[in-house]
């Protein structure tokens, strides 16, 4: 997204280099909006820059006094210096050839399609073709057209800002396009789709100006595209579980230093970001120690395995366990000790030196079994209901049809289970039930409701 902008805010600029009578100096807001391109996308900013900096380089030519030419460029290769040190150091790590993988995908199912370019796409997800395809063809057609004329437009009256913009965002797409991974195919395509739309936007109101029915029929049909299609994608957005995340926010301050650490759960920003303090790695991924399962073989990348099914030497190498709660997990070796527990996440730790065996191992409390909508409680006390798989809208419980807690918007990557919440119980026989609401209102709740799996109630105090 800031990509975008910065393309956007260095082709406005070049009306600077249009007027000869203007200062060579006239020329520096332009060079802080590439630097800060070249900030954003590293050097492979340079190729959206092309045109602009074709245009620059014809009206420096035309100065007179080389002196100024000169120290504009010298200013411009210290504006660059940061973000070429940085490129340097990412290009030595091997990231240039997976930029070139067509097999990299990153989180697509499939490479793009190119229509995709005009930012029109009625679908929820992005990654998969509308259901309508047929009424999409119609949409991006009109907008293809209506673009077309805003260049022509632009052109005729010498407004050189609007063809730059599109010729260089136009340009990087394809040529991503042709040399990249489909998953930085996918980018350029995000980068250079707002300088599509503009230009049919422009294209439809002169239209507008010169013709008002036909012009108020393609701004329509324009505007019935983008909206269309950012309210679908308004309503299958996936939210992150920002409860959850803010646990791993709180975990990472309080136990920063406190490292290495090990997280079970496949959980993308849990290690890479809120956990970075800890020295923290994961089980299934992003790992400097190779933590194996008990048979010996590697944890499959995207899994969250139960900490039993580790190897305890491996295992013990962490000092600390960022573990998921849940009412079917085992406990942890018995040198690790629970030194934190919130709604979502458990702490273990062990003392710094220890004998590395594998110790002896316990497992929590055992659910309580449910028969059909129903669960015996042998003893009145605390009891915890838990839910399975993610959620998308908001899911409440009831026990005995009262509500006993409820959560909303909650991503797992696995069989994850998600507390929500504790009620008191007496012995004897209890009726639990569960209640899906989604709101076509809420962003993520316009989509399907997630299958989530049962319902499970534990004893509130399971581990020790």
């Amino acid at each position: 997204m800031a990509a975008a902008a910065f393309v956007a805010l260095a082709a406005a600029l070049t009306s600077n280099a249009f007027d000869a009578r203007r200062s060579v100096l006239a020329l520096l807001p332009l060079g802080v909006a590439a630097a800060a391109l070249v900030g954003v996308l590293s050097i492979g900013a340079l190729v959206w820059l092309v045109p602009v900096g074709g245009v620059v380089a014809s009206s420096v030519l035309r100065r007179r006094s080389s002196v100024r030419p000169l120290a504009l460029a010298g200013a411009g290769v210290v504006l660059l210096i940061p973000s070429l040190v940085v490129a340097r150091l990412i290009l030595g790590k091997g990231v240039l050839s997976s930029v070139r993988d067509k097999a990299e995908f990153g989180n697509l199912v499939a490479p793009l399609s190119p229509l995709q370019v005009f930012g029109v796409w009625p679908a929820g997800d992005f990654r998969l073709r509308p259901e309508r395809m047929d009424v999409a063809y119609v949409l991006i057609a009109v907008l293809a057209l209506a673009g077309i004329g805003g260049l022509l437009v632009a052109a005729a009256r010498r407004a050189w800002e609007l063809p730059l913009y599109v010729g260089g965002a136009l340009g990087g797409a394809v040529l991503y396009g042709v040399v990249a991974s489909p998953w930085i195919e996918g980018k350029a395509f995000a980068i250079a789709s707002p300088a599509l739309l503009l230009a049919a936007a422009v294209g439809a109101l002169t239209l507008f100006r010169a013709r008002r029915i036909e012009g108020a029929v393609v701004v329509g049909v324009i505007a019935l595209g983008v909206v269309w299609s950012n309210v679908l994608a308004f309503g299958d957005v996936t939210l992150a579980p920002r409860e959850q995340l803010t646990e791993l926010e709180q975990i990472g301050k309080h136990f920063g230093g406190q490292g290495p650490a090990l997280m079970t759960e496949y959980q993308p920003y849990g290690v890479r970001h809120f956990l970075r303090n800890l020295d923290a790695e994961r089980a299934s991924e992003l790992r400097r120690r190779v933590v194996p399962l008990r048979d010996g073989s590697t944890v499959p990348r995207a899994t969250s395995p139960d900490i039993a099914a580790l190897l305890p030497e491996a295992v013990l190498e962490y000092r600390t366990l960022v573990l998921r709660r849940t009412p079917v997990g085992s406990r942890p070796p018995t040198q690790y000790r629970l030194a934190w527990q919130g709604r979502f996440y458990e702490v273990w730790q062990r003392p710094h030196a220890i004998a590395v065996s594998a110790g002896s191992r316990s497992a929590c409390a055992g659910a309580l079994r449910l028969a059909g909508a129903s669960v015996s409680v042998p003893r009145t006390g605390r009891y915890e209901l838990w839910a399975a798989g993610s959620i998308r809208g908001e899911l409440t419980a009831f026990v005995d049809d009262r509500p006993a807690g409820r959560i909303r918007h909650q991503v797992n990557h696995g069989p994850e289970y998600t507390s929500l919440g504790q009620v008191e119980l007496t012995a004897g026989v209890h009726t639990v039930s569960s209640r899906h609401r989604l709101s076509r209102l809420r962003p993520g709740e316009g989509g399907e409701a997630w299958t989530t799996g049962p319902l499970v109630v534990t004893p509130a105090s399971r581990c020790s």
